[in-house]
């Protein structure tokens, strides 16, 4: 099946304009979607459960996603057990919307094997890059990769949240918990008030390998704030942070749960000492729940790859107005680490 060439704008109050479900094999080529007024929940395209679709030379400006990718929600999602995947989209220009192309939330039959090419992102679009879930999703998300995309003006780059819109009721949470894996950035060139944020499960944070990135630049006023992750590399992805002293050189980092990092094949369970990236990336990490708590990274020059193919990063604890012994403790572990290399 092929839906082509122009779209006429639409005013009238409905979720959705096109909702691709439970169907194998379709082509959007050329069409133009505009909510020219306030709609909530104005999703240009939905696919859902279902695979082999191609989107092409398609613009859209909604008031949500441009493009959401879903599965079904919570129990029925589960019986259904229908994924979203193969799906290329591809010259494609998402203009004001709350998210470009976004994976959910209603994922819990799976997404996989989805690109997203060639395409702009503008107009103050709030989220180009998009993952959300909650805790009763269920779900694994999959081989997805985002590839040669420009950003412009948007509000924030990345907006990955696996609790996203917790408001009451809610269904009890599904076990296993949504999980991300094999998600790639390649050649992404973003300008954004924010480069955006990554929250994980407590009980299930990021691993390392969920996100992978490659040849990325991203400048913002605003840096990247993750929270709850047991691994980051960040090796490929460049932050240029333009104004907000407390992201230092990009990168925020907020756990209730240790970082587990590797340091020379040996873990700590110290969640603001050592982490180690493959390549030489500028970063800062913020300890949380102690709002006095700092902390910023520098980077060790690769003396000897065929030993250690990466670059060991280390913290240097900055104490600002808290002077309790267990801080105390956490920075003579610093200094430790630091001198042991």
């Amino acid at each position: 099946m092929q839906l082509t060439n122009n779209i006429h704008p639409f005013l009238s109050l409905i979720y959705q304009l096109y909702h691709v479900l439970y169907t194998n094999g379709f082509t959007i080529d050329g069409i133009d979607i505009r909510a020219l007024e306030y709609i909530p929940s104005s999703d240009g395209i939905d696919i859902d459960s279902s695979n082999d679709i191609l989107i092409t030379s398609t613009r859209i400006e909604a008031h949500d996603d441009c493009i959401s990718i879903k599965s079904g929600r919570d129990e029925d999602g589960r019986r259904v057990g229908r994924p979203s995947e193969n799906i290329l989209i591809e010259n494609c220009h998402f203009a004001y919307g709350h998210g470009g192309v976004a994976m959910g939330s209603e994922i819990s039959g799976g997404i996989r094997n989805v690109t997203i090419r060639s395409c702009l992102m503008d107009n103050e679009n709030w989220s180009p890059l998009r993952f959300k879930s909650q805790p009763s999703r269920g779900g694994t998300v999959e081989n997805i990769t985002f590839e040669d995309i420009t950003i412009k003006g948007a509000r924030s780059i990345f907006d990955i949240n696996m609790e996203w819109r917790m408001v009451p009721p809610l269904s009890p949470a599904h076990y296993p918990l949504t999980s991300l894996r094999n998600i790639h950035f390649k050649n992404i060139n973003g300008e954004a008030q924010s480069a955006g944020t990554m929250y994980g499960f407590k009980e299930a944070p990021f691993g390392n390998d969920t996100f992978f990135f490659e040849n990325c630049h991203i400048k913002a006023q605003k840096g990247l704030s993750i929270s709850n992750v047991a691994n980051v590399n960040f090796k490929g992805l460049e932050l240029e942070i333009k104004k907000e002293k407390r992201f230092m050189n990009g990168l925020q980092i907020k756990t209730n749960n240790p970082i587990r990092t590797l340091i020379n094949k040996k873990y700590t369970r110290n969640a603001y000492t050592c982490i180690i990236f493959k390549e030489d990336v500028h970063i800062s990490i913020v300890g949380n729940p102690r709002p006095s708590y700092f902390a910023t990274i520098k980077t060790l020059k690769q003396h000897d790859e065929e030993k250690i193919n990466t670059i060991i990063l280390f913290c240097c604890i900055r104490f600002w107005s808290c002077k309790s012994t267990r801080l105390a403790g956490q920075k003579r572990n610093v200094e430790d680490c630091y001198k042991s290399q």
